[in-house]
């Protein structure tokens, strides 16, 4: 062999160990996780994913308190006690962090910070009061799009601080057409529409999917003379109260949650209850009295659902007594208030 072929294979054999190195040390150009921050109850797990340049590089993943949150080389993080830890996943060198809050159960009254915490105490942290806690629970338990969309909203939902008094539902009525005819003919989303019986969605927590459904309506050019009223009183409301990142942004209430809202879990029929005692607005009402420019729900309004009644009417639940009923959505005195999922 010459010295031109001695040379050629000795950079060669250089080359191959140094790509051999690489491979086995995971040379890595970055690294992103799924989430920046999570907020968990005890006994939950959740699945962080990580991203690598370029991708296939091993991931090891490490919290900084293992008595707070346990994490498991596939990245299921396990919420085990109260308090905060940091995940951080590493490869070839390189970083990303997610903050983990473990926090209780919500309960009814608590207050919801713009950070997306929540408390019993109205000072608890250094972030506003956007909301009050009404429920806890899994709201996407009866929503697979909220589940799809935000699978970290399994803990709760909070109502807005105040709302708006005096629209319609829909103002201008077209012939012959239901909004949840037009979705099933035009969309994916489950139609708006339902009816009265114990199994239909006037029982269900669908007022995420409801609210992104009515919008799609607002936003096809045959709908244009005729919208639903609510939404530009939803997209003024968003303009000028943020939702917190964790949370499923605000949106119209179904009339289950309304209930959850005026007199708590039901597992009968909604639309059978008459006569109820307000137990929980009058909690929340309570919790309100302690945040400024917090407006109390009144005992003698009627709280519009984005649930509909077929063509022309839509449902609503009158906050002095619980009743559920049907409307005609031209009517102009109603109330309506936002709610988020968290």
């Amino acid at each position: 062999m010459g010295r031109i072929g001695i040379v050629v294979f000795v950079i060669s054999a250089i080359l191959a160990v140094s790509c051999s190195k690489d491979e086995m040390t995971g040379s890595c150009n970055g690294i992103r996780l799924s989430e920046d921050t999570l907020i968990m109850q005890t006994g939950e797990s959740y699945s962080l994913t990580a991203v690598t340049d370029p991708a296939g590089v091993a991931v090891k993943y490490s919290s900084s308190d293992q008595g707070i949150v346990a994490v498991e080389q596939d990245g299921t993080v396990t919420a085990l006690n109260v308090g905060a830890a940091v995940i951080t996943a590493e490869a070839g060198g390189l970083t990303d962090e997610c903050m983990v809050n473990v926090m209780r159960a919500p309960s009814i009254g608590d207050y919801y910070f713009s950070d997306g915490t929540f408390s019993s105490s109205v000072d608890a942290v250094d972030a506003d009061v956007v909301g009050i806690v009404f429920w806890s629970g899994n709201p996407a338990e009866y929503d697979p799009l909220l589940a799809q969309e935000h699978p970290e909203c399994t803990h709760g939902l909070v109502v807005s601080l105040t709302g708006m008094d005096g629209v319609c539902w829909q103002s201008v009525i077209p012939d012959g057409e239901s909004v949840g005819d037009w979705v099933e003919a035009n969309t994916d989303y489950m139609s708006v529409d339902t009816d009265i019986l114990p199994e239909s969605n006037l029982n269900r927590i669908v007022g995420y999917s409801n609210t992104k459904a009515i919008t799609e309506y607002n936003c096809a050019p045959e709908n244009a003379g005729h919208p639903v009223d609510l939404i530009a009183h939803l997209d003024a409301f968003r303009a000028s109260v943020e939702a917190p990142a964790l949370s499923s942004g605000w949106y119209i209430p179904s009339a289950k949650e309304l209930t959850l809202l005026c007199y708590g879990d039901y597992e009968g029929n909604i639309w059978d209850q008459y006569e109820v005692t307000p137990v929980v607005m009058d909690a929340v009402n309570i919790a309100m009295e302690d945040v400024a420019d917090a407006v109390a729900v009144s005992y003698s309004s009627a709280l519009w659902s984005c649930t509909e009644s077929g063509y022309g009417k839509a449902f609503e639940m009158s906050v002095r007594n619980g009743t559920v009923s049907d409307t005609q959505k031209s009517y102009q005195y109603n109330s309506v208030r936002f709610i988020l999922a968290f």
